[in-house]
């Protein structure tokens, strides 16, 4: 086999044995070498040029893939860019020096994949994050593997049961809080400007307005009562790119109209306002409900 098939199967990066067991010979892999096909990427490790830095990390050290850029590896969304982490079994004696962040932790055998990069699975990498970041940006990840499919929720509910070890009880609260109804990291970060503030109710996820049984609108987040009176409030999560396309921008307008005659109020908050001024949110939230609670009565 021609030593570039053999990298391209592997994810770009193998040791030495690795390329000889799928039938590379050592004249193959010197000509590669000499004409840059593939490079040598440390001792007995050789990689495609181009191959992610942090793909190359895990190989050398013997470990895998782990954390945000695990995370950022299985498509689940960010709220900052991934770093550079590994793990590696915490049994393991010898460590080679790779410009990585190396996670000494104790794995499982349904904890990693291995083919073609070897990396930490997604169940096991939420809960990685959910340890080690702040919540908002735990929720935005654990949230988006959700949506995307790649754990589901009572596995998830299961895990933060059975998890042990340093920050589980943050982890736990992440992980309990998950909801793949958030449909982007704008509506999990507008999800957390709610769960951060005791003087807001907790919100229903997409929800459907309707006016005499006809549907008006799903808006992101809702709260209908609070403290016992129909405040009926919709939050959503407004992208810029949205309103780029003038029709879109047209429709948006019609869509506030509908919700004003069905009775409901409507704040919209940016991606800036929610990752940014947490704070100025909750306020402008709690601002309106109550001015809506004091002048509709049950």
């Amino acid at each position: 086999m021609h030593p570039v098939d053999a990298l391209e199967a592997r994810g770009g990066v193998a040791r030495r044995r690795a390329l000889a067991d799928a039938g590379v010979s050592r004249r193959c892999l010197g000509v590669a070498l000499a004409a840059n096909e593939v490079v040598r990427a440390g001792r007995g490790v050789y990689a495609l040029p181009g191959t992610h830095p942090v793909h190359i990390a895990a190989v050398l050290a013997g470990g895998y893939v782990s954390h945000t850029s695990a995370a950022s590896l299985w498509g689940m969304d960010l709220v900052d860019l991934p770093g550079a982490h590994v793990a590696v079994a915490e049994n393991r004696s010898r460590i080679v020096e790779i410009d990585a962040i190396v996670h000494r932790v104790s794995l499982g055998p349904t904890d990693t994949v291995c083919a073609p990069i070897p990396v930490i699975a997604p169940l096991r990498t939420v809960l990685d994050c959910a340890r080690t970041l702040p919540f908002r940006e735990a929720l935005v990840i654990a949230d988006s593997a959700l949506r995307k499919g790649l754990v589901d929720e009572p596995s998830l509910r299961e895990y933060a049961g059975l998890a042990r070890g340093p920050g589980v009880r943050r982890a736990r609260r992440v992980l309990l809080a998950a909801c793949g109804l958030a449909e982007s990291p704008g509506e999990s970060l507008a999800r957390y400007v709610f769960m951060a503030d005791k003087r807001l109710p907790e919100p229903i996820l997409q929800y459907e307005v309707r006016r005499e049984g006809d549907l008006v609108a799903r808006v992101d987040l809702a709260v209908v009562q609070w403290r016992g009176r129909l405040v009926r409030l919709a939050v959503e999560h407004d992208g810029f790119a949205y309103h780029s396309d003038r029709r879109a921008y047209r429709k948006d307008r019609r869509r506030r109209n509908a919700l004003e005659r069905a009775g409901w109020a409507l704040l919209e908050l940016t991606y800036e306002d929610v990752l940014d001024n947490r704070l100025r949110c909750a306020d402008l939230i709690f601002a309106t409900l109550l001015e809506r609670w004091q002048t509709h009565r049950a």
